[in-house]
C-alpha cells in the first residue's frame, strides 16, 4: 500500500527524527529526580518532628499503636496538625487508638482514591495524616 501523505523521503526524515534531544531528556529526568528527592527530605523531616512531639503528648503505648495503623494504611505525605477533623468516624481494633477520620475521594479512573486519616491528639488538636493509592 503506497502512502499517499508523505514522500519517501519525508517518511526517512520523521523516522530518523529525535522530538527530544536524549541529554535533553537525560537532563530534565535528573533535574526531577533531584527535586523530588528534596521534596521527600523535607517531607520526612517535618513528619519526624511532629511524630517525636506526638509521642510525647500521647504516649508509647498509643504511639505504637498510630505506627502499626499508619503501616497497615499505608499513609503517604506530609501530615499535618489541625484543630478538626475532616470526613466520618471508622472504628479501628486497636486498643489505645479506638478509631480514625477518613476523608476520602475517588480519582479520575474510580480504582484509584485519596485523601486524608485523622487522629484526635486532644480537644481541637487532630493529626492529619493524607494517603493515595
Amino acid at each position: 500500500m503506497e502512502n499517499i501523505f508523505f514522500s519517501p523521503e519525508e517518511i526517512e526524515k520523521i523516522e530518523n527524527q529525535s522530538f527530544v534531544d536524549d541529554q535533553e531528556y537525560v537532563d530534565a529526568m535528573n533535574e526531577y529526580f533531584e527535586e523530588l528527592t528534596i521534596h521527600r527530605e523535607n517531607e520526612k523531616r517535618i513528619n519526624d518532628r511532629i511524630l517525636k512531639a506526638v509521642e510525647k503528648l500521647k504516649g508509647k503505648d498509643w504511639f505504637e499503636d498510630l505506627k502499626h495503623y499508619m503501616k497497615d494504611a499505608e499513609l503517604c505525605g506530609t501530615f499535618s496538625i489541625t484543630r478538626k477533623p475532616k470526613g466520618t468516624f471508622q472504628k479501628e481494633g486497636y486498643e489505645h487508638l479506638p478509631g480514625v477520620w477518613v476523608d476520602q475521594y475517588t480519582g479520575y479512573e474510580c480504582d484509584d482514591y485519596y485523601g486524608t486519616v485523622s487522629v484526635q491528639l486532644k480537644e481541637n488538636r487532630w493529626l492529619e495524616m493524607p494517603f493515595s493509592c
